[in-house]
């Protein structure tokens, strides 16, 4: 009977937790930043790529969950390549403008219709250089994914064409008819923005695996409309009172003046952290890997609005010079507040996708020789 009994007790299932942690520290991170400042600005922008691959590699290498780190393996030159055919894309769009805009408009189409192809092959790229464990990521989608992740922008292109044309030497009243094709693009951006960039978010998550373990994306477009519309609406209320404020601040001699800056930062800084909080939030909450593995965020939007306004002052103050303090900082509680929690035993269940990956073989072909991300 006892041995009846338990045969029928349920499995006890392992939960494991593991929290991130980011061991890089500024003094290091500012001789690397300043080196690639120097090199960048003396190559013309071509060192950037190398300068972007040091960088990756510095932060990727000091990102600890589980005793382990991960590793960036991006090649310089796939990226070099890359950002030649961004500078070509959009100096052939800046040239058309001067000459025409409808011209510059239809150019403008064409990259969106292009851009599907270059978000797949940079998704890609970036994932399959990235490892944890000498395991790596992988990304596989199509054109036609990416496409309807971001049609809608196609409304905005279509909405610029029948914007009035103004010429600066000629200047006109604009009729209500024309104010409204006037604005129509940036309304129609406030709309769409956030299924946009909650479709691409559920693109690149549910497309991805690691090693052969894939990932799964739960978020819906409802819930990045949700964040979106509380953090404009937070927006609109900061606009007004930071309209009064900068009002009667303008009424009082030189302090007052001296402290409408301070005043942009900290509200600027706020509304940032609050929308960055809560969409990295909502992405990694809504991720789950193999069924088995979930990630917990909890970043807090006041914490990290404390955290922006901070480095944008030191930023200001320093001239620049204390940017790599501030990124320091901000990957520091970026991977305090994050944590991985695995159902089974963790160390077989990596051990288990390695030998998987080791069975099938990692495919790096061609695909993955250009970097199209900036």
């Amino acid at each position: 009977m006892s041995l009846l009994l338990a045969a029928e007790e349920p499995p006890r299932v392992i939960r494991q937790q593991f929290e991130f942690r980011f061991t890089g520290n500024a003094v290091e991170y500012f001789g690397i930043w300043i080196v690639n400042l120097f090199l960048s600005i003396i190559t013309l922008g071509i060192y950037s790529a190398w300068a972007k691959v040091r960088k990756k590699r510095y932060f990727y290498g000091h990102t600890w969950v589980a005793d382990c780190n991960f590793e960036y393996h991006g090649n310089p030159v796939a990226i070099l390549k890359g950002r030649i055919i961004a500078v070509l894309a959009l100096g052939i769009y800046s040239g058309a403008g001067y000459y025409s805009p409808k011209l510059a408009q239809v150019i403008l189409l064409l990259l969106v219709i292009l851009a599907p192809w270059l978000i797949v092959r940079s998704m890609a790229f970036n994932a399959v250089n990235s490892s944890y464990r000498q395991i790596r990521f992988h990304f596989k989608a199509g054109y036609q994914e990416a496409l309807r992740a971001i049609w809608p922008f196609t409304l905005v292109v279509f909405a610029a064409f029948f914007m009035p044309e103004i010429e600066p030497e000629q200047p006109r009243m604009l009729d209500t008819d024309e104010w409204l094709l006037l604005f129509a693009p940036t309304v129609i951006v406030l709309c769409i923005y956030p299924y946009v960039m909650g479709a691409i978010k559920r693109l690149h998550i549910s497309h991805s695996a690691y090693g052969a373990a894939a990932m799964t994306f739960s978020a819906s477009i409802g819930d990045f409309y949700r964040v979106y519309i509380t953090a404009w609406c937070i927006a609109a209320a900061g606009i007004l009172v930071l309209g009064l404020t900068i009002f009667f601040l303008v009424l009082i001699p030189i302090v007052g003046w001296l402290a409408i800056p301070f005043v942009y930062i900290l509200f600027g800084a706020m509304f940032m952290g609050y929308l960055r909080a809560q969409i990295t939030n909502l992405t990694f909450n809504s991720t789950v890997l193999a069924g088995r593995v979930k990630f917990i965020s909890s970043l807090s939007a006041r914490r990290l609005g404390k955290l922006y306004f901070v480095n944008l002052l030191a930023i200001t103050a320093s001239f620049g010079l204390l940017i790599p303090w501030a990124v320091v900082r901000v990957a520091r509680y970026r991977a305090q507040a994050l944590m991985l929690e695995s159902t089974v035993d963790f160390d077989g269940f990596v051990s288990q996708i390695g030998q998987q990956v080791s069975a099938t073989g990692e495919e790096m072909g061609e695909f993955f020789d250009v970097d199209l991300s900036l």
